[in-house]
């Protein structure tokens, strides 16, 4: 992580996928690469290709979108029939220039617009019944539901929002469920205690009077036995 590093080229190095998968490793903190140049390296396949478009651009989730690279500005890789993969790698880096909003451009460019969202999938190898196309809404949150939508409409126009919708409102449904059904559920372990504390109160007398009980039973065992001592005694 040598802050002073700008530029990477390791053309014609024989480098694989398994050193892609290395390099792609190092880069999860770079915040001062901009350029990497791996021309030549034919060895490099579709997966290596795939691992580097993840690198500046992970579709699966919002919250991979906003850890990927958004410093990488310039990706050269050998030349390959991934027409797809390559477009979307090159788009990737060029949010990543300097004085932009690479964040904020990559989710409201992909994960906000579901026809790239499942083009990004289909590239990225991302299984689109597991991971749905359209923006998950639950993910986001509902407290940020207007805000998102009003950015998907202006960006993508209404026929993408309302397919954002009608994708996504039985995952954001799940959620808003799901946290009526944990308030709930709080309620009634707040119940369950009062009602243990109140029974524990109540055993705690139990035991007190029966303790006093015992004690005055054993006094009164006490001085019977002491008055039987004083008679032997004076006999």
């Amino acid at each position: 992580e040598n802050s002073s590093l700008r530029s990477l080229r390791l053309n014609n190095n024989n480098i694989n996928d398994e050193a892609v998968q290395i390099l792609v490793s190092a880069l999860r903190n770079n915040s001062s690469l901009t350029s990497i140049e791996l021309e030549g390296n034919e060895e490099i396949t579709k997966e290596g290709m795939i691992l580097l478009l993840k690198l500046v651009n992970d579709v699966s989730s919002i919250k991979a979108t906003l850890q990927s690279d958004h410093t990488l500005g310039r990706i050269i890789c050998p030349d390959m029939n991934e027409i797809y993969i390559e477009e979307h790698r090159n788009r990737a880096a060029y949010w990543n220039r300097p004085g932009g909003n690479p964040e904020r451009t990559k989710v409201i460019r992909t994960q906000l617009d579901s026809d790239k969202r499942e083009s990004m999938c289909f590239s990225q190898g991302i299984d689109s019944q597991h991971h749905s196309i359209s923006v998950p809404l639950a993910e986001i949150g509902p407290l940020l539901l207007p805000e998102v939508l009003e950015i998907v409409d202006e960006h993508h126009g209404p026929s993408h929002l309302y397919q954002t919708l009608i994708v996504s409102v039985a995952d954001l449904w799940t959620t808003i469920n799901r946290k009526q059904a944990l308030i709930d559920r709080e309620k009634e372990v707040c119940d369950q205690i009062e009602c243990l504390v109140a029974k524990k109160l109540e055993l705690e007398s139990i035991q007190l009077d029966l303790q006093k009980e015992i004690a005055a039973m054993e006094q009164k065992e006490a001085d019977e036995s002491n008055v039987c001592e004083v008679g032997e005694k004076m006999s």
